[in-house]
């Protein structure tokens, strides 16, 4: 998947948890005990002691190595303020601009997008791809499932710590998370161009493309139908509606409600109800 990615001129970027890691993730028995210094209760999560030269070695090693291998252009290093849960802030922090700056120096061709970490950018080797950070306007509170607006102050301060970051950063990005891809979206992003960053709102899941400097526009066509018995390429379901729309450029989808409702994911542009 990665290749075909990237034969299409797309970049291609892993996600990779630095501070923290799930009980679940198959490399969890790797760790000492003794590395745990906290949980981050939000997400159900260990957070690990970025001094432990077995985490060190995890993340080098068996996370970021077989990534770089397998011919992903950048990273996505999130987690980074998660030794905040810590009582160990100086050593932890400091540890933890080492092992970026180790990541820089070992693997120089790698993008870096760093989620916050805005104390540690001025004691990296290298200017970083990107600084992120979620909600400038709109955020998601995991532990009610709600979204909710952001206060003014904390917008303030993270917009003081973007700025901050532009002398370390080829680009600043902000992630705000809403429920559907609709007016209030595109607002929330132009809110965010505004104070010259990238925006990108999507859900929580991130199961959407989102929007951010360019807004998509929808190219799926939804046909609903109850045909059945016969091969696609004869039902009156494509014959009537499917060519026709797949020479305007669509892509069309075709579901059979007798199987329930479809998932639409913020993707579809129209509806056609057809019943035989």
């Amino acid at each position: 998947m990665v290749a075909k990615l990237r034969a299409t001129c797309t970049e291609v970027h892993a996600y990779v948890s630095v501070g923290e890691i799930e009980p679940s993730d198959p490399l969890y028995s790797d760790i000492p005990k003794a590395a745990v210094l906290a949980t981050n209760a939000g997400w159900n999560t260990s957070v690990i002691d970025l001094t432990n030269p077995v985490w060190r070695a995890t993340i080098l090693q068996k996370r970021i190595a077989p990534l770089e291998q397998r011919g992903f252009n950048g990273l996505f290093l999130d987690t980074l303020d998660s030794y905040h849960l810590t009582a160990e802030l100086d050593q932890q922090k400091a540890a933890l601009a080492s092992l970026i700056g180790e990541i820089q120096t070992t693997s120089p061709n790698l993008k870096l997008l760093l989620n916050r970490g805005f104390e540690i950018l001025e004691s990296l080797p290298a200017k970083v791809t990107g600084v992120v950070a979620e909600s400038l306007y709109k955020s998601f509170n995991p532990s009610t499932e709600k979204y909710q607006d952001v206060p003014a102050t904390d917008r303030e301060w993270l917009l003081a710590r973007f700025e901050e970051s532009r002398a370390y950063a080829s680009e600043i990005i902000a992630i705000d998370y809403l429920p559907n891809l609709d007016a209030a979206a595109e607002e929330t992003a132009r809110k965010i161009r505004n104070h010259g960053i990238t925006p990108w709102i999507t859900d929580p899941s991130l199961n959407h493309l989102g929007i951010s400097t360019l807004v998509p526009v929808p190219r799926r066509i939804l046909v609903l139908h109850n045909d059945s018995g016969k091969k696609l390429s004869t039902r009156g379901t494509h014959t009537l509606y499917g060519t026709s729309l797949e020479w305007l450029g669509y892509v069309v989808d075709f579901h059979d409600i007798r199987k329930g409702e479809p998932r639409l994911g913020g993707r579809m542009a129209v509806f056609r109800f057809t019943l035989r």
